[in-house]
């Protein structure tokens, strides 16, 4: 509910910051948190907060934040992005002209799953960009259609390997002896 979106926004920047930490464990652990709140929070709320990352100094986070946007863009409903449509129309935008090539394909992929939901607004977007862009865009469309099943997936296998590993805290010996 409304308390929980609360809560995750205010975790969000803290995990964000671990992504470009050059500790793999951190990283990592920032990554699979932030995806396991985008399969299970999905609120407008969160949305801005994933954008505003968009423009960080770290292509790390930006590449990132692109693939977050992307997922939230195919896998939340309709209801969830509305009130923030022209923000992620902008976004998409940001995210195919970045300076990272990771985060340009994620966003070529994104256009696809923004045009599932805005139309409209999709090819506004579209007739905004060059021709090479375009050419770039359209090639990652055969990609789009196949990204939900790997995306889910892929949060669905880190939670399995996370559900199945059975942690034991040793007690600590009291007998004194």
């Amino acid at each position: 509910g409304n308390q929980l979106d609360r809560f995750v926004a205010s975790l969000l920047p803290s995990l964000f910051s671990l992504l470009s930490n050059s500790a793999k464990i951190m990283s990592t652990s920032g990554h699979t948190t932030i995806l396991f709140v985008i399969k299970s929070v999905h609120s407008h709320v969160l949305i801005p907060i994933f954008v505003q990352n968009l423009t960080s100094k770290s292509a790390v986070i930006r590449r990132r934040c692109s693939e977050y946007l992307t997922q939230i863009l195919e896998n939340w409903p309709a209801k969830c992005l509305d009130k923030h449509a022209q923000l992620l129309q902008d976004s998409v935008l940001k995210m195919i002209a970045d300076s990272d090539q990771g985060a340009r394909a994620f966003g070529r992929t994104a256009y696809w799953h923004f045009c599932v939901h805005f139309k409209k607004r999709a090819d506004q977007l579209w007739t905004g960009l060059d021709a090479n862009t375009r050419k770039l865009v359209d090639k990652a469309k055969s990609a789009a259609t196949g990204v939900k099943s790997s995306t889910v997936s892929g949060i669905a296998t880190v939670s399995s390997k996370l559900s199945s590993r059975t942690f034991h805290a040793s007690a600590p010996d009291l007998s004194g002896g």
